[in-house]
């Protein structure tokens, strides 16, 4: 079940890449804490034998899919002749005053 969400997308990726036929992809899935990604090389998604799930190892093949980012998800957004950056993320849970990321970035 560890990285199930992010490895159906990957499928989802790596079946339209076949049926367009793409030979290299990049499997993309954004959302509101990390964006993960994964290669797709001839329609395969690329696999790993060995990862860590936090701090520790796994070793189970599965997809290698890379988190990027962490829980804060801060956002752009125009404010009052400037741009504003801050936490602004649709049903983030716990979000980002539960991180800390709030108080040590006041708007």
């Amino acid at each position: 079940m560890a990285m199930s969400g992010p490895a159906a997308g990957v499928a989802a990726a790596a079946h339209t890449a076949r049926a367009l036929g793409i030979g290299r992809a990049l499997a993309f899935d954004m959302g509101g804490t990390t964006t993960d990604v994964c290669l797709v090389a001839d329609g395969v998604p690329e696999t790993a034998g060995q990862r860590k799930l936090g701090e520790y190892p796994v070793r189970l093949p599965m997809l290698a899919v890379e988190s990027i980012g962490a829980a804060a998800a801060p956002s752009r957004r125009r404010g009052h002749r400037r741009l504003k950056v801050g936490p602004r993320s649709a049903g983030a849970a716990p979000g980002p005053r539960a991180t800390g990321w709030a108080a040590s970035n006041p708007r």
